[in-house]
């Protein structure tokens, strides 16, 4: 493995999905020495930036209120 595997463009879901898939085998090969510090750190760091951005991408969404529906309480504080 060179790295993580590109968010699938199917959505949110499919991305996390994928983010999850990628840290089991992350965690899979680090725990079996079966990588190198160095690809572990790339691998880690690339996976980290993943989670960032699917995790802005979620606040963004929570934060956006439909047409028509009052806004919620982050709104209102």
């Amino acid at each position: 493995m060179s790295g993580p595997d590109p968010a699938p463009p199917a959505g949110r879901g499919a991305a996390f999905d994928a983010l999850v898939d990628d840290l089991e085998r992350t965690a899979d090969r680090l725990r079996t020495g079966d990588m190198e510090p160095a690809e572990a750190s790339a691998v880690v760091e690339a996976l980290a930036q993943k989670a960032s951005e699917i995790g802005a991408a979620l606040e963004r969404e929570a934060r956006t209120t439909a047409p028509g529906e009052p806004p919620g309480q982050e709104t209102l504080l």
